[in-house]
């Protein structure tokens, strides 16, 4: 069994309390928060008098406007200051994994097309097999292939953070282009299969 987070009601804490709390830790901004500002906020809510009580609308609830000196009891007993903290943590801890799975749902995507262009070059690679074209023309084309493979394989292991071994090709490709995500990946794919598409029409 879990403990309940601090920034949630806990066992015995009446609702009112806890609501001042969550005003406190949720809705103050700025890090010099000050327990008037509790009773400041609560003043520009919505209100309602009746039999010379005013009450005040907050998170679906009516709320009485507290006294300073209620607000440090209550924040004393409920540790505000350490349930604050602990919520700016746990906002903090939800950013990195929603930044990590961001991430992570990009590289999968840039490995699905990674992949594709492997296709696409063993396609190529496997037509040229066919050919008729004179030697020097082949030569060609396979250096244009096989620099191709050498870009894909290179950038698949940038994208998992991978060194690179450094090889002719790998040189030739980094004077023309350098991994920045699909645009720059395309790009360079796309100018090998248009020199390949070229000598396949000739």
């Amino acid at each position: 069994m879990t403990d309940c987070p601090l920034w949630h009601r806990q066992p015995r804490e009446r609702l009112q309390t806890y609501l001042y709390k969550k005003i406190y830790i949720m809705e103050l901004k700025g890090a010099n928060k000050k327990l008037k500002d509790v009773i400041e906020y609560i003043k520009k809510l919505p209100s309602e008098t009746s039999l010379d009580v005013t009450l005040y609308h907050f998170s679906d609830n009516l709320i009485e406007l507290p006294t300073e000196d209620q607000l440090k009891q209550m924040s004393k007993r409920y540790c505000w200051q350490e349930a604050d903290e602990a919520y700016s943590n746990h906002l903090t801890e939800l950013d990195h994994k929603r930044r990590e799975e961001n991430y992570q749902t990009s590289t999968d995507r840039i490995d699905d097309l990674i992949d594709t262009m492997f296709d696409l070059v063993e396609e190529s690679a496997e037509e040229l097999k066919t050919t008729e074209y004179k030697t020097s023309t082949k030569i060609q084309l396979e250096y244009t292939v096989s620099r191709t493979i050498d870009l894909l394989t290179k950038n698949k292991r940038l994208n998992h953070g991978r060194p690179t071994t450094i090889s002719k090709a790998d040189v030739d490709v980094d004077a023309e282009v350098e991994f920045g995500g699909f645009e720059n990946l395309i790009g360079a794919f796309d100018a090998s299969k248009k020199e390949w598409d070229k000598h396949k029409q000739q």
